[in-house]
């Protein structure tokens, strides 16, 4: 079933051991020569907003239709953008320059790769129809009768881990999924995904943006929703 959809972001990190993990001159260097190039209109210095709600100072870079942001004090090189295609080659060239830079040690050093999507879509059913067929549960009669009102889902939220692991902090956690489909408030026509998809080998998640649209194919056929 096919799906007009809008990407609102696309989002690969590559996090590192250990706060600055590298000189800037060095990253600068191999982003030139992998055809990045620094904002003309500013010195490329931004302050980005962590997972944890920190700021942090990072050097902005830029490639076709993506933006990369080194991150020295949280150890973190990213790449962003709108274009999954400009994504995933804009992600294999950091991948090659974090590479370069930690020669034999990057097995060690490289802590988890991260792939953070958002996007709408658009489709029939509307979202809170498909809910009320696919995420009913006991759960629900519970909150029904306890509010003494007929409650129904509101969204899809998935998530894959290890066991062992749900303990620690989510976002710490090397090898973790995170789906979760609702519908947009403003208008509850629309579906809105945010994806988390973060391992520890980043050639896992270089074939995951690889096949996204596939795997978003199967999920809205699995649901019965297609194009309006």
């Amino acid at each position: 079933m096919n799906m007009k959809t809008t990407l609102d972001d696309v989002k690969v990190t590559i996090d590192l051991n250990k706060p600055f993990p590298f000189r800037d001159e060095d990253v600068g260097k191999l982003l030139v020569e992998e055809g990045f190039s620094r904002p003309k209109e500013r010195e490329g210095i931004v302050l980005r907003i962590t997972a944890e709600g920190v700021q942090s100072p990072a050097t902005r870079w830029m490639w076709k239709e993506t933006d990369v942001f080194y991150e020295p004090v949280t150890g973190r090189l990213a790449v962003e953008g709108r274009n999954i295609e400009a994504v995933g080659e804009s992600f294999e060239k950091i991948l090659r320059v974090t590479n370069r830079l930690l020669e034999d040690t990057k097995e060690v050093q490289v802590r988890w790769t991260e792939l953070s999507v958002k996007l709408r879509a658009y489709g029939s059913p509307p979202p809170l129809d498909v809910f009320r067929q696919f995420c009913e549960s006991k759960a629900r009669d519970a909150v029904s009768k306890a509010f003494g009102e007929e409650m129904h889902a509101f969204s899809l939220a998935l998530y894959s881990a290890d066991k062992k692991n749900l303990d620690r902090a989510l976002n710490k956690i090397e090898d973790w999924v995170h789906l979760s489909i609702a519908p947009l408030v403003p208008n509850p026509s629309i579906y809105t995904v945010n994806l988390v998809y973060r391992k520890r080998d980043p050639n896992d998640v270089k074939k995951r943006l690889e096949t996204l649209a596939e795997t978003f194919e199967k999920i809205w056929s699995a649901l019965g929703v297609g194009e309006k």
